[in-house]
């Protein structure tokens, strides 16, 4: 029987360079918040890839901070009565 599965099993050279840049621009997101928003609205149109890439940085950056503020205010608050 013939194995007809379309998934390669390495990724190609260029793929891989995909991959890299993305994760590039996830951790500006990730450690940029502000210019990582501003920089989805710049290239959304033209690189929708990275785009979704720094927005997803972005997004898990701003989820990160609240979180944290939010624990911070429930353990000051809890201290101060």
């Amino acid at each position: 029987m013939e194995d007809n599965s379309t998934e390669p099993t390495s990724k190609s050279p260029d793929q891989s360079n995909r991959d890299e840049k993305t994760l590039k621009w996830k951790l500006l997101g990730l450690f940029a918040p502000p210019i990582g928003l501003a920089l989805y609205f710049q290239m959304k149109k033209e690189r929708p890839q990275a785009a979704e890439a720094v927005l997803f940085g972005t997004i898990i950056s701003f989820t990160v901070v609240f979180l944290g503020l939010f624990i911070l205010g429930i353990v000051l608050g809890a201290n101060a009565s």
